[in-house]
């Protein structure tokens, strides 16, 4: 930068007509690393597996990165019973997405991403 520019940042008065942000709930705050275990494992091990719900870990021992993924599916047989129930179903699922932007954007900001999507057994 020029020095002339640099003497005019440095004459400027600070404005409080521009204020912060709110603070992002979605950004954490501890960054404490977990003891990791001895062994290393290629493949995920699954910790619970019930008639709702399975749970798998696999710890990342090269970079040491806390990762997750979450799926949620709502089934239904009755999604793709007909196209006048598949096209709302469709629909519903695209306002869904529409409306859980302005909650979200803290989260995208923060990197993390979601999406609902319309399958054949139901939204995912």
């Amino acid at each position: 930068m020029e020095v002339s520019f640099m003497k005019h940042l440095e004459n400027e008065k600070v404005t409080q007509n521009v204020p912060l942000p709110p603070p992002n709930e979605f950004v954490p705050t501890n960054f404490e690393l977990v003891e990791r275990e001895d062994e290393f494992h290629i493949t995920p091990k699954l910790l619970m597996n019930t008639e709702t719900c399975r749970l798998w870990f696999r710890q990342d021992n090269i970079f040491l990165l806390p990762k997750a993924s979450f799926f949620i599916i709502f089934r239904s047989p009755f999604v793709d019973a007909d196209p006048l129930l598949s096209t709302s179903v469709a629909i519903f699922t695209s306002l869904l997405n529409d409306t859980s932007n302005e909650y979200a954007q803290d989260a995208l900001v923060a990197g993390l991403k979601y999406k609902f999507s319309f399958e054949t057994f139901g939204i995912k």
